[in-house]
């Protein structure tokens, strides 16, 4: 029925297949992922276990992302993603004190308002936000440095 599946060496070849696969072992994708990205049937699936050459690149590919920590930031990206859900409870509990009523409240501000900057600003270096920096020395000696963050423009003399 797949193309594909009649070349199981091409599948082989295929890191993003066999990722999706490994991410599959791990429990982050869902069966129904896998096969639906690569277009399998229910009997290309099953065969696909029948290959001992693919089950080990698997197999190797789940190893070296426990390795690299691709898996458990994967993970935890999958559980932190519950997080808002477990402080909004929190804060709409009437019953819970009001110090950790606070707290979820200080919690969903932080996340809310991170986006893809670090957590700080002022400790932002203009390379780790994406943007440029230029320093500027005029004759009176005082240096001028401008930086341009993504949506932030900054200037500071000194």
């Amino acid at each position: 029925m797949n193309d594909v599946a009649n070349f199981p060496a091409s599948l082989i070849e295929n890191h993003e297949f066999i990722t999706a696969c490994a991410r599959y072992g791990e429990g982050l994708l869902s069966e129904e992922a896998v096969k639906k990205k690569f277009r399998f049937d229910d009997d290309t699936w099953a065969s696909l276990g029948d290959n001992e050459a693919l089950v080990e690149a698997i197999e190797a590919e789940k190893a070296r992302r426990i390795r690299s920590g691709a898996t458990a930031r994967e993970r935890a990206q999958v559980l932190f993603a519950r997080a808002p859900d477990v402080l909004g409870t929190i804060l709409d509990d009437g019953t819970a004190s009001p110090r950790h009523r606070i707290e979820a409240a200080r919690e969903l501000r932080q996340v809310a308002d991170n986006g893809p900057y670090p957590a700080s600003p002022q400790r932002c270096s203009a390379a780790a936000c994406g943007g440029v920096s230029v320093s500027v020395k005029s004759r009176n000696g005082k240096t001028q440095i401008l930086s341009n963050t993504v949506g932030r423009v900054r200037a500071a003399v000194s």
